[in-house]
């Protein structure tokens, strides 16, 4: 097998999304069961590719990761303004009559977003580094044996050290992502692990991850337990 990777592919939203009738938006859907996004059709400029490639690169250097993903650097804006995002599911296989046969495949995905205003290549860089923090979560929860990918007990575990409270552990959402758990964590690899963009700090209130003592420990155990796991497919 070969060694896992970041695979990068830019999106023609207009070229590829897909028009409801009575619809406004173009959408997309990374697979059949999930990765689902909408994009305004207005004019926008996507990343710079060969910026995008070298934050990949980088990334890459810092942390092996344990299965494929997809990177998508769309030329539209998402409708929900996001800078990004990314997800992980299993894709099962199943016999001609309907049954799982028990081999299932990892399909991982981030999606950087167009932007209406040329983005500043400092913001590519911030977004590879987090939206790869994201996936080393749920990568982490199957090194570790979690009970499936998205298994929030780690981020639990990850507020408590962190002195975070038990309310952070969500996902985001408006006025509020910046007190996530989840959202934390991916920028605490991003400084830490990546050394990328580390001047961002845009979690207020929460200190950075610098002034946290043991910390860099519980990231180094993190990282030697990704290297010592298998890869999969």
């Amino acid at each position: 097998m070969t060694e896992p990777t970041i695979r990068i592919w830019p999106l023609d939203v207009m070229s590829v999304g897909h028009w409801r009738f009575g619809s406004t938006t173009a959408s997309w859907a990374y697979h059949r069961y999930s990765g689902q996004a909408e994009f305004d059709p207005f004019p926008a400029y996507p990343h710079n590719l060969a910026t995008v490639e070298q934050a990949v690169s980088h990334v890459l250097t810092r942390q092996r990761p344990l299965w494929d993903i997809d990177l998508y650097v769309a030329d539209r804006e998402e409708i929900g303004r996001t800078n990004g995002q990314s997800s992980v599911y299993y894709d099962y296989e199943y016999d001609d009559e309907g049954h799982r046969t028990g081999d299932r495949q990892v399909l991982a995905y981030i999606l950087l977003c167009g932007k209406r205003i040329p983005p500043h290549p400092a913001m590519a860089r911030y977004l590879v580094g987090h939206e790869f923090g994201h996936h080393i979560e749920w990568m982490l929860n199957r090194a570790r044996g979690a009970r499936h990918l998205q298994d929030d007990d780690l981020i639990r575990e990850y507020a408590a050290m962190r002195g975070l409270p038990s309310a952070s552990v969500h996902h985001g959402a408006g006025g509020n992502w910046h007190d996530s758990a989840a959202e934390i964590f991916a920028c605490d690899f991003r400084i830490l692990c990546c050394d990328v963009e580390t001047e961002f700090w845009p979690h207020i209130g929460v200190p950075r991850p610098e002034t946290v003592d043991g910390l860099d420990d519980w990231w180094s155990a993190a990282q030697a337990d990704l290297n010592a796991a298998v890869p999969t497919s």
